[in-house]
């Protein structure tokens, strides 16, 4: 495949000062196009990161680093640092031109570091995972061919979460053995299924992987288009779908998925909001606005407004929103899932009264870094990203990291212990798809 060299729009002729480098995610800067590690941090394994962009003339995909500095490193395509890029099937980092993405960097010796990439100079890697075939909004109910025993990329931008079908004449198209949708905004998340039991996606920008069986007698010819009216979103007409019925665990897929539905209160009072789901899990809690009359009959068109809504994250427990309502009122209710439950399914749920015990739990207290002193100069920090996995760091005010521990998934506290000097210490949680900070005195 034909390539040529393109430098980073950022790059510059000049050479940075070895300080002019993030220790972390949040202090990243970004890359001054020639830069040379000083010893110390060759010697202490110190992880310096940068911001940086690719800017290619086509617009295409770029290899990145085409010159790989020594050292070990990594590319983020998260603000966080917690979704790398894709690799293609030689294992280099492929960039979407244009887009900001984070280098961190282990360095291996003091030798200069010049980043810069490769671009795709033809369209012969298109349908890859990190090259997926873009679908225009106008093109989705295109029909399709695909090849026996391939697996091709789309790259779709959907307005409302659905599941995403691929079918012949309204009928799913059995060839086609396996749907893979990837999120790609941040935070992401994979959902696998099929043209039997389609795979759910989020809003947004989406790539979404179609493979033909390698059985199949002929190329499949499908239709991929998203089925809103199959998941009663906010982007469809929510008075056609359920509503939440009062005192019943209303189920919802175990996925990376946003679920919308309404509840109509059946008298005055106090309602208590449930949202059973994986740690890290948001409950919504938005008004109903009502639409143009609908000519179907079904009522009035609902959509939802969360710009003034509430929210809780589930926790060691189940998030909860107390609501005062009237008779009539209606509430929409969206559960947003970035970590699947490992056992049994999630679900929604209203309960007449206030199931809390007088305690409102709305805002981000769930998801909060809490901070125990256990003596001496050792700590337990406890938070929901622990459970999927994660990485405990400590920085000093000036943002230099200072220790560090990864936690396996399944860890309920961890300990850690700051060998530093007094003084104030950012402690940051980076679990799989976000991270959370609070900082503590080291006495």
């Amino acid at each position: 495949m034909k390539k040529f060299l393109l430098l980073s729009t950022l790059a510059v002729a000049m050479t940075a000062n070895a300080a002019d480098y993030g220790t972390s995610p949040e202090t990243a800067v970004d890359f001054p196009g020639f830069w040379s590690p000083d010893q110390s941090l060759v010697d202490n394994k110190t992880e310096v990161w940068f911001k940086f962009k690719v800017t290619t003339q086509n617009g295409r995909p770029a290899l990145y680093p085409s010159m790989p500095p020594s050292g070990e490193y990594q590319v983020f395509q998260c603000a966080d640092g917690t979704m790398e890029a894709p690799k293609n099937s030689t294992g280099v980092y492929v960039v979407e031109s244009g887009k900001e993405y984070l280098f961190k960097l282990v360095p291996g010796s003091t030798a200069p570091v010049m980043l810069s990439g490769l671009e795709f100079r033809d369209d012969s890697e298109k349908g890859a995972e990190y090259y997926p075939i873009e679908i225009p909004a106008n093109e989705m109910n295109l029909y399709k061919k695909q090849a026996p025993g391939t697996t091709v990329w789309y790259k779709c931008n959907f307005a409302y979460p659905s599941n995403i079908t691929a079918s012949f004449f309204n009928m799913p198209v059995m060839d086609v053995e396996k749907i893979v949708v990837k999120h790609q905004e941040c935070p992401g998340g994979i959902n696998e299924g099929s043209a039997i039991l389609p795979a759910y996606n989020k809003a947004g920008t989406n790539i979404v992987g179609i493979t033909v069986s390698a059985a199949a007698t002929a190329e499949a010819e499908f239709i991929l288009a998203p089925n809103a009216m199959g998941t009663f979103n906010c982007g469809a007409n929510l008075s056609r779908g359920p509503k939440l019925g009062l005192n019943e665990e209303t189920t919802y897929p175990n996925a990376y998925w946003t679920v919308d539905k309404v509840f109509e209160a059946p008298e005055d009072g106090e309602y208590t909001f449930i949202n059973h789901a994986a740690k890290g899990s948001e409950l919504n809690i938005g008004k109903i606005v009502r639409g143009d009359a609908d000519t179907s009959p079904f009522g009035n068109k609902l959509s939802c407004d969360f710009s003034e809504g509430e929210t809780a994250i589930v926790g060691d427990k189940d998030a909860m929103i107390v609501k005062t309502l009237a008779k009539g009122d209606l509430v929409a209710v969206q559960s947003d899932v970035f970590t699947k439950l490992e056992e049994g399914a999630p679900y929604l749920k209203v309960v007449k009264g206030n199931a809390t015990g007088g305690i409102n739990n709305v805002g981000n207290d769930n998801n909060t870094v809490e901070i125990v002193a256990l003596g001496g100069k050792s700590f337990s920090i406890n938070n929901v990203l622990l459970a999927g996995g994660a990485k405990v760091v400590a920085y000093d005010m000036n943002a230099r990291k200072v220790a560090e521990t990864a936690v396996a998934a399944g860890t309920e506290s961890q300990v850690i212990t700051l060998d530093v000097p007094s003084g104030i210490y950012l402690i940051v949680v980076y679990g799989a798809n976000r991270s959370a900070s609070a900082k503590v005195v080291v006495e």
